[in-house]
């Protein structure tokens, strides 16, 4: 176990509430609830979702397992890249609770760190962004006050999420315990609250991340963003879809209905009809990847999900029959341990309460280890029984062994042999 793991699991609870809004200390239990959909919606993919002719490269997203101190549990970062140079956009932090996409960070990270030339390529190329933009537009203040990287990212965070089935996200306004710290610090030094350059940095980062999802809105004819007390709300609408921008457009055009999407669209939406071979693809990579997670009982519904008709369906039950092996494998293995140390009930009692979800519940393997251990169990008391018996006789004989004298030997009804004694 790692030092960062350690610290994970001692300070989850404590850490959990450096994350809340003023709207979640409100609302505690609903908050403990999102945080738990947040781990349970956690995924980790990869996914190509095609070739840029604007920024002349090839488009990727990996979304992956964040760690629990920092905003959310999920991750993603899209990059760009042609041969071996990288391009890496910034590190979106994000968690799904109840059809919502929960945004709460947007920033570039120093493990996501490209190459210099290449880098510099691409940022000239995404200057492009700011065509069809009338900066005398008062209806959108401050619409230029973004960076062109990261109205990319969030057009295409938003764009991938809504090919998900997703329709509504809220951005979240800093955290304010984390700025409370501040507060506390200056109280401790003679000051009332946040200093006045402080104030404006809290002010200026809130108005800064919402005004990359209001500027993404502007270029969107079917996206509209509307602030809704501490957040921001980005909703998809019905309206045709289309942009006054030729690098939204392209990110419209983008297909990327292939294994990769069907797995997240499988694993995040539990009414999801699966009618399709490549359906069937996604649910035999769910079981596998489950599995190789730890989530062996999940791995095994998953698979049993694939009908007999179905192309994969001899690869399933080929992984189902590796997963059932393997976990009576894992129940036989601790009944021995308990069996050396003839813990016999207890073994049993383990086998007898095997999860019949993921073995039959008259399994013959388990039937014939209990019934060995049984066995195993009977000759065990019988010896012990046995054992008894042998040291009562002879403890008996001993005593009798030592009451024997010269002179009241004879007075005993003893039958021998032997002369010396008559």
């Amino acid at each position: 176990m790692t030092g960062f793991t350690v610290y994970e699991k001692n300070n989850c609870f404590e850490q959990i509430w450096l994350r809340a809004t003023p709207e979640d200390f409100n609302n505690p239990e609903e908050y403990l609830k999102k945080r738990i959909n947040f781990m349970r919606n956690h995924m980790e993919e990869k996914i190509y979702l095609g070739f840029s002719s604007v920024l002349k490269a090839n488009l990727e997203c990996i979304i992956f397992k964040d760690r629990i101190f920092n905003e959310t549990p999920n991750s993603i970062v899209f990059k760009a890249y042609l041969d071996d140079k990288v391009y890496y956009f910034p590190v979106i932090r994000f968690g799904i609770s109840d059809d919502i996409v929960y945004i709460y960070a947007m920033q570039k990270n120093i493990k996501f760190v490209g190459e210099e030339t290449f880098s510099k390529k691409i940022n000239r190329q995404l200057y492009k962004v700011n065509e069809g933009v009338d900066i005398n537009d008062k209806s959108c203040p401050n619409i230029m006050n973004v960076t062109s990287s990261f109205v990319v990212a969030g057009d295409l965070f938003i764009w991938l999420f809504n090919e998900l089935g997703f329709k509504n996200f809220k951005a979240i306004s800093p955290l304010p315990i984390r700025w409370n710290s501040k507060n506390i610090k200056n109280q401790k030094n003679g000051f009332a609250c946040l200093k006045l350059k402080e104030k404006q940095d809290y002010e200026n980062a809130t108005e800064k991340f919402f005004n990359i999802f209001r500027r993404i809105s502007y270029h969107n004819n079917n996206l509209y963003a509307l602030q809704n007390g501490e957040n921001l709300e980005v909703k998809v609408s019905e309206f045709e879809d289309y942009a006054n921008n030729k690098v939204f457009n392209e990110i419209k055009s983008y297909n990327i209905l292939n294994s990769s999407i069907n797995k997240l669209i499988i694993s995040l939406d539990k009414n999801y009809v699966v009618q399709t071979e490549s359906d069937y693809k996604a649910i035999l990579l769910l079981g596998v990847d489950s599995y190789n997670n730890g989530n062996l009982k999940e791995g095994i519904d998953y698979l049993k999900k694939i009908p007999s008709t179905s192309k994969y369906a001899n690869k399933a039950n080929k992984y189902i029959k590796q997963y059932v092996n393997e976990y009576k494998e894992g129940l036989f293995n601790q009944a021995d341990e308990l069996v050396k140390d003839d813990y016999y009930t207890k073994a049993i009692n383990l086998l007898k309460d095997a999860d019949t979800s993921i073995i039959d519940v008259n399994d013959t393997d388990i039937e014939a280890k209990i019934n060995s251990i049984s066995e195993a169990r009977e000759n065990y008391l019988t010896s012990i029984s046995s054992n008894e018996n042998k040291q009562e006789t002879i403890s008996a004989s001993s005593k009798l062994l030592q009451s024997l004298t010269s002179n009241n030997i004879n007075t005993l009804n003893i039958e021998t042999s032997l002369s010396i004694l008559k």
